[in-house]
């Protein structure tokens, strides 16, 4: 019987991340912010086994289309109210809530899994597929972007030596 509860709950798990790559598919206006929540989403799968870590890296992004340089907080709380009226658990939900609100440069995380999303948040930026995907005209700017990130990798780096 705990065999069939436990595949119950990892399908619900994975069912749920599922949709929320399609939310942030729907929430970007442009492929590039979807190419780097792909690339998010793929790096947290290597670095964090937590299901929370991979919903954070599909929603981390979503406030975006309303204010870029709100969009963590702006994500972070309508993350909250979607997963709550999915009926995933509080402990679940505020570990999404803080990858989502520390995926960036200045973020502090609390949890392992807010870890993981700014690292993998950080990986994906540096990631050649995102950096491809970049016009000419707005590499210069880029760049300084991606210095930023660079940062964030090495503390994460020196931390495990």
């Amino acid at each position: 019987m705990g065999d069939w509860d436990e595949w119950k709950r990892r399908y619900t798990q994975v069912k749920r991340s599922y949709e929320c790559a399609a939310v942030a598919y729907a929430a970007f206006q442009d492929n590039r912010r979807f190419i780097h929540t792909v690339r998010t989403a793929y790096w947290v799968k290597r670095t964090s086994k937590r299901t929370e870590a991979v919903i954070a890296a599909w929603l981390h992004d979503v406030g975006h289309a309303e204010d870029p340089e709100r969009h963590a907080e702006i994500g972070a709380a309508w993350a909250k109210r979607w997963l709550e009226g999915m009926g995933l658990d509080k402990e679940s939900i505020n570990l999404v809530v803080d990858g989502i609100l520390n995926h960036g440069t200045k973020g502090k995380p609390k949890t392992d899994v807010g870890h993981a999303v700014r690292l993998a948040n950080a990986l994906a930026t540096v990631d050649p597929v995102v950096m491809a995907a970049v016009p000419e005209e707005e590499l210069q700017g880029f760049k300084k972007h991606v210095e930023k990130k660079r940062v964030v990798i090495r503390e994460y780096q020196e931390k495990r030596q």
